[in-house]
């Protein structure tokens, strides 16, 4: 195995972690919490959840950012081809929209379900979800990039 082949592991893997978490709480989790549990019992659920996922998307990050900047060394700027390029300036818009969401949103969650302010906290839901939205289909066009771009 080479070192950009092992690289280019990593990327993915990294990438599979972070789009396929934000698929499965958004079509998966949230729906089947927001179907059995009242909010008492989902909003904390869901609050733990995605604390764990956004701990997960952080070590994501830093190995898309790692395994993608030894690749770009490896093919040097000049091999480099042009998709890989909409691929760092949507990733870095992902990225953003991430730390932000992180930041402000899901400390805002977290605020709210420990004062018990579940109207706050299913706001603060919603706001998540709509951005998780946006992130994931970034995500999706990122993929296509790099099926579909040569």
């Amino acid at each position: 195995m080479t070192l950009y082949t092992l690289l280019k592991f990593v990327h993915l893997l990294a990438i599979i972690v972070w789009v396929g978490g934000m698929f499965f709480a958004l079509f998966c989790l949230r729906p089947a919490a927001a179907q059995i549990l009242p909010p008492p019992q989902r909003l904390p659920l869901l609050h733990a959840a995605l604390g764990r996922f956004f701990s997960h998307v952080v070590l994501s990050i830093a190995a898309i950012i790692l395994s993608g900047a030894g690749m770009i060394v490896l093919v040097g700027l000049k091999g480099m081809p042009m998709a890989w390029m909409w691929m760092i300036g949507l990733g870095a818009v992902m990225m953003t929209i991430f730390f932000h969401l992180r930041a402000a949103t899901y400390q805002a969650l977290t605020r709210a379900v420990a004062a018990s302010d579940w109207p706050t906290a299913g706001a603060c839901m919603e706001r998540i979800r709509l951005t998780v939205l946006v992130n994931l289909g970034i995500g999706l066009a990122i993929i296509a990039l790099m099926k579909f771009a040569r």
